[in-house]
């Protein structure tokens, strides 16, 4: 699963991602470390709950929550990379589109 939530404002993405990493290192189970040079406060766990084990993470980027998530995966270093990647090219793609979506267009 990837997901990109959009804040009015930088200081309310962290809070909010924030206060959700702080709840999820609640859940039993979860094993989870943060992540340096992946965006802000950036958080990578892995959970197992019967037998489905997720490898999920997210990062803030200026006023974009981006969270990726794998189902059903094995809880390895390999898979906790893959997520790292897999939010840092989410977040490049949401950028670019809401830059491109702001910036104006020529009259013609």
């Amino acid at each position: 699963m990837l997901s990109v939530d959009r804040y009015e404002r930088a200081d309310d993405a962290f809070a909010t991602f924030h206060e959700a990493t702080e709840m999820s290192r609640d859940v039993p189970g979860v094993e989870g470390e943060e992540v340096s040079g992946l965006g802000e406060g950036a958080f990578i766990g892995i959970v197992t709950q019967g037998d489905e084990t997720h490898v999920g993470g997210g990062a803030v980027y200026g006023d974009l929550i981006v969270n990726a998530t794998l189902q059903s995966y094995e809880g390895s270093d390999a898979n906790k990379e893959i997520v790292a990647e897999l939010i840092r090219r989410l977040a490049e793609h949401a950028e670019q589109a809401l830059h491109a979506s702001s910036t104006p267009t020529a009259a013609g």
